[in-house]
């Protein structure tokens, strides 16, 4: 145990701070022992008053008070100060002189004060119970005890009331003002049965207050937090951690439940934490911690809410007000690697031509700040990508102004598109590339085309190509899924098809067979040069391929027929969507309009096929090379978890993380690592059922001929993948 050192030989109101407790003490000479000056009870824990309207980056003096009273407190040891959610330190950070406080750095303007008084060294202007030491009166201001008013004190000496033996059950008409005080000795305040009373005299030792401190005006907030892990409005937090809060006194659950948001404070719930119940949630000491349940989102901004009362002090005696802060997640780091024929330099390897193509992923550039593509429906002639930034880099062939660069120069290398941050970084598949005509939705709904435009397919109303990006009217919807579900999709030949904000299904370009879904007559199948709604339904989610997908699980086709691509178990084409079969519970679409074979996954995670299926690529995976034209089970497995077709390879990803492929790899398209090895086009090597390519993590990603996106997954397919890592 510790032993105090009092100096030796004090005199008369000698006051002595041990460094060690913390606590101050007074030589009392009449009865020739120290007495405590120190509180014994919390209710002398005093809250400042907020400070921090008068902060502006160059005062550095400041007033204090509780409940707008002067205090003065013995030394800054006797403070506790947080500014900006950072504890200051004693001496170093400030100083104290009388009832004013000092910062060696003046505090910059919208910084938040927090500050607690120890001890009873304060001049506290309303004590209605308890009692008062000589260092809780000055010269200068007045004090009300109970109902006494004291003004005017010359000296202020041990608080002797001379001539006074007892007031008992004092009242605030008893005693109105006493003026002139010469000499003030050892006031001690008492509570009877009957009220507030006090016995005024000699009194010694311990000067502390009594009961329990519920009518003491001026307490203020007496429970709150000292730091914050993540801090407030701090950014690049890793995705998989604990978060905590830090509070003045050691903690225990409350109730209530605390939430983990988005948008805002009110915003969408992510995870809850109901106090007292809740396994994720854990007290350690002065400690809260919160275990989300499952990793947060990249690159998003959270919201912590704590309700009132969902935490209290050990002994019940304090719970934390309404509280609520953020913070924002690190954008996920991902590689672009490639693989596939490289004929326009469409790979990103700043080289071109058949003898630069790679038959296994190869890592284009260093950066790890891509973050998905825009699918491409023609073949992988041209590359569109995003950055975590939001800015759009393109590459390969240009000959009508695909590329979207205002010129119509082949690149071999990723080159940015203008200098936009809004081309979707935070969405999903919400664009469209198709036979040198690109579609991109930025992340305002605003929906912009350029490059070919022979059938109307910009829908501009007119049949000029553009080689820069053009926006057409409309507020258009962007996907929110990690499938490969998209809102814009081109169909056969020059068609497009998108979806709008509102649910509503709007179509325009090449109209041959019905392609648009208007349901015209074949004497009325023109090309529409600019966007005309499909039906009246608002219930459309997702579009690609002369497919459509409804919010209730709905499967949809029209269209041209070849190969029985529509799913309708016949060949014949659609003028207006038709559904395919009753099933309700389809989940994703892929296809590829030129070679004809669709697929799509079912909520089951089971895999079906349909369309052209030739003996030179068996693209459908069903073991032959037989046609479907119906959807068809892929196998037996209910453990696909994402499909893309390209023009004549089919790709897919399974729960456990593992990568599949099936159909032609004349140019190692396939990215198994082998191809035909043929110099021209070729249908040489096959696979007619998923073959294994590469296990990446559990959840990994895929996409296929630059279809990526971006998010639960590590691997992504065709010629573009997208790995969180280099190996």
């Amino acid at each position: 145990m510790a032993t105090l050192n009092f100096p030796d030989s004090p005199d008369a109101g000698d006051i002595y701070f041990d460094s060690n407790s913390g606590f101050t003490y007074e030589w009392n000479a009449a009865e020739s022992l120290w007495i405590s000056r120190d509180p014994s009870t919390i209710p002398n824990i005093k809250e400042l008053d907020n400070i921090s309207g008068s902060f502006n980056g160059s005062t550095t003096t400041f007033n204090l008070t509780v409940s707008s009273v002067a205090v003065s407190p013995a030394n800054a040891q006797q403070l506790v100060i947080n500014i900006g959610n950072v504890m200051q330190n004693p001496g170093d950070d400030y100083t104290v002189s009388g009832s004013t406080i000092t910062f060696t750095t003046a505090p910059l303007a919208g910084y938040v004060f927090q500050g607690t008084v120890l001890g009873s060294g304060v001049s506290l202007g309303t004590v209605v119970d308890g009692s008062v030491s000589p260092s809780s009166l000055d010269t200068s201001d007045s004090y009300n005890v109970g109902g006494i008013t004291v003004t005017g004190i010359a000296t202020v000496n041990d608080f002797t009331f001379s001539g006074i033996t007892t007031v008992a059950n004092l009242k605030p008409a008893d005693v109105k003002v006493i003026g002139g005080i010469s000499t003030v000795s050892n006031v001690l305040m008492t509570k009877d049965a009957s009220g507030l009373g006090a016995t005024v005299g000699a009194a010694v030792g311990v000067i502390t207050y009594f009961g329990d401190g519920s009518n003491l005006t001026g307490v203020g907030l007496s429970m709150f937090p000292l730091s914050y892990d993540p801090g407030i409005s701090s950014t690049s937090i890793p995705i998989d951690g604990n978060i905590s809060v830090d509070w003045n006194h050691p903690v225990k659950a409350g109730s209530g439940t605390i939430t983990i948001r988005t948008g805002s404070v009110s915003g969408t719930i992510v995870d809850q934490f109901v106090v007292g119940t809740s396994s994720s949630i854990r007290f350690s000491s002065n400690k809260v911690i919160l275990n989300p349940a499952a990793d947060l989102d990249y690159a998003t901004t959270f919201y912590v809410v704590y309700p009132a009362g969902t935490i209290k002090s050990y002994g019940d005696q304090f719970e934390n007000a309404a509280l609520s802060y953020s913070f924002a997640t690190a954008a996920q780091t991902k590689y672009l690697f490639t693989a596939g024929y490289n004929s326009a330099g469409q790979m990103g390897y700043n080289t071109a031509g058949w003898s630069t193509m790679k038959s296994s992923p190869t890592q284009v550039g260093t950066e790890g700040t891509w973050v998905k593509s825009i699918p491409l429906f023609q073949g992988p002639s041209v590359a569109l990508y995003t950055k975590n930034d939001g800015t759009l880099w393109t590459w390969g062939n240009n000959p009508a102004g695909s590329l979207g660069l205002n010129d119509v120069i082949q690149r071999s290398s990723p080159t940015q598109v203008g200098t936009d941050t809004t081309w979707g970084s935070a969405t999903w598949n919400t664009g469209a590339q198709h036979s040198d005509s690109t579609y991109v939705v930025k992340t305002d709904g605003t929906l912009w085309v350029w490059g070919k435009n022979d059938n109307g397919q910009l829908g501009h109303n007119d049949v000029v190509k553009r080689s820069s990006p053009t926006q057409v009217p409309g507020t258009w919807a962007q996907s929110t899924s990690q499938l490969n579900t998209s809102t814009i999709s081109t169909t056969y030949s020059d068609s497009v098809m998108a979806i709008k904000a509102n649910g509503t299904l709007w179509a325009w370009g090449e109209n041959e067979h019905g392609n648009l879904g208007l349901n015209q007559a074949e004497a009325q199948l023109a090309n529409i040069s600019s966007p005309a709604q499909v039906g009246t339904e608002t219930t459309w989610k997702a579009v690609g391929y002369a497919l459509g997908l409804k919010t209730d699980g709905t499967l949809w086709g029209w269209g041209r027929n070849d190969y029985g691509w529509i799913g309708l178990n016949d060949l014949i084409s659609r003028s207006s969507p038709t559904q395919i079969g009753t099933a309700t519970n389809w989940a994703d679409i892929a296809g590829s309009v030129n070679a004809g074979q669709k697929a799509a996954l079912k909520t089951d995670g089971t895999l079906w096929a349909w369309g052209n299926n030739p003996a030179t690529r068996g693209n459908l995976g069903l073991n032959d090379t037989v046609q479907r034209s119906s959807p068809t089970q892929v196998g037996t497995d209910t453990t696909w978890s994402f499909v893309t077709c390209a023009t004549a390879i089919t790709k897919g990803v399974k729960t456990d993380g593992t990568m599949w492929a099936w159909g032609e790899n004349s140019f190692g398209e396939a990215g198994s690592g082998a191809s035909s090895g043929s110099a021209v086009w070729g249908y040489q090597g096959r696979y007619s059922s998923p073959v294994l390519i590469g296990a990446g993590p559990t959840g990994s990603d895929l996409q296929d001929n630059f279809v990526l996106k971006g998010g639960i997954n590590d691997w992504y397919v065709g010629a573009g993948w997208l790995r969180t890592s280099i190996t």
